[in-house]
């Protein structure tokens, strides 16, 4: 094991192997990780509410995502960084993901972050962490810890590891915009039935790297019921929508892993396809393309409820902001109070398209 892990640890290209390092180290040492963060945050910079003015040309900022997690937690890492340069004004430096999410989802056209680090002058500076509530703009230390060091020289500033955003949907479009390019020039088969209304169910269930999480083990904790919902939430949820829009006019496609008898209770629905443990790639892709999404509490489905231009429907609350508009609806874990909601959602927003 410890052999198979230096191996990965060596094919591991920078700046995840450097990335990498420091994540353990940290994780395994609590105090170490507390002074490194006091350290980090710059105590001798004098901080005021100033706004990030006067950078020097060549600034850029990034985040290292978690190279060896599952792809919704990269990609809220990722998307941290991407937001931040949104609401800095920073042009983002990108760290290709893992692949074959890096082509697949057609992130490309970015400054390359490695790129960035080998610039002869630029400094290399890691922000610290703050509250995934909190706004970096509104934050004194990082516009002054960016000031500092910006103003002064070109920089390529990154995001302290594990940095999360609590309001991950601000930057749909661009990734949106991305994947349907990349759509373009590499297409995926699709389980659309012509002249029905697709939706997609992801029936989100435990995976083999889920099963390394002890806190997943016990089904009745409060961790496990928050992240795998039962198939009555995604059930009340499919009767809204078929009792709304007609029988005849809906075909439920369901995503999951496990075996056809776990999904019997939806065989009342009248139109109900099963796609139990297909490639992940697809799943993604079907669940983008939906005209109605079910999304499942986990980071992979709201990414592809994010991308996904079609109607949404997700619990709340989460761990990340649901937003509440024509096209996202926000149910609690007993959808069956919410059907009536969940009906004027669907039949307003397929109406207005």
């Amino acid at each position: 094991m410890a052999f198979q892990t230096l191996k990965a640890y060596l094919r591991t290209a920078e700046p995840y192997r450097s990335n990498f390092s420091e994540r353990m180290l940290l994780h395994k040492v609590p105090l170490l990780d507390t002074v490194y963060k006091a350290w980090l945050g710059r105590p001798w910079i004098k901080r005021r509410p100033t706004p990030i003015t006067n950078l020097k040309a060549g600034c850029y900022i990034g985040a290292i995502p978690h190279y060896r997690t599952g792809i919704g937690h990269i990609l809220a890492e990722w998307n941290t960084g991407l937001l931040w340069s949104k609401q800095l004004g920073l042009p983002f430096a990108h760290c290709p993901l893992r692949q074959p999410w890096n082509n697949f989802l057609g992130l490309t056209d970015f400054p390359d972050f490695e790129a960035a680090r080998r610039t002869p002058g630029l400094r290399y500076v890691q922000l610290p962490p703050i509250s995934d509530n909190e706004n970096p703009v509104d934050s004194f230390v990082i516009t002054s810890i960016i000031n500092h060091y910006g103003q002064k020289a070109p920089t390529l500033f990154y995001l302290y590891y594990g940095q999360n955003s609590f309001r991950q949907d601000e930057t749909s479009e661009i990734l949106r915009a991305k994947y349907f390019a990349r759509r373009k020039a590499d297409p995926m088969p699709s389980v659309r039935k012509q002249g029905l209304i697709n939706v997609s169910v992801h029936v989100r269930r435990r995976n083999l790297e889920d099963l390394s999480n002890p806190r997943v083990h016990d089904t009745n904790s409060a961790f496990y019921k928050s992240r795998y919902l039962g198939n009555d939430f995604f059930l009340s949820a499919c009767h809204a929508i078929e009792s709304s829009l007609g029988p005849n006019r809906t075909v439920f496609n369901v995503f999951s892993q496990g075996k056809p008898d776990e999904f019997k209770a939806f065989d009342v629905l009248r139109n109900v396809r099963f796609f139990l443990d297909t490639d992940v790639l697809e799943t993604f892709h079907n669940l983008v393309i939906g005209d109605i999404l079910i999304v499942s509490p986990s980071s992979f489905s709201f990414k592809a409820g994010m991308i996904s231009p079609g109607l949404k429907i997700a619990s709340h609350p989460w761990w990340h902001y649901v937003p509440e508009n024509s096209k996202w609806c926000r149910i609690g874990t007993d959808p069956t109070h919410d059907e009536e909601r969940v009906s004027a959602f669907v039949t307003a927003g397929l109406s207005y398209g």
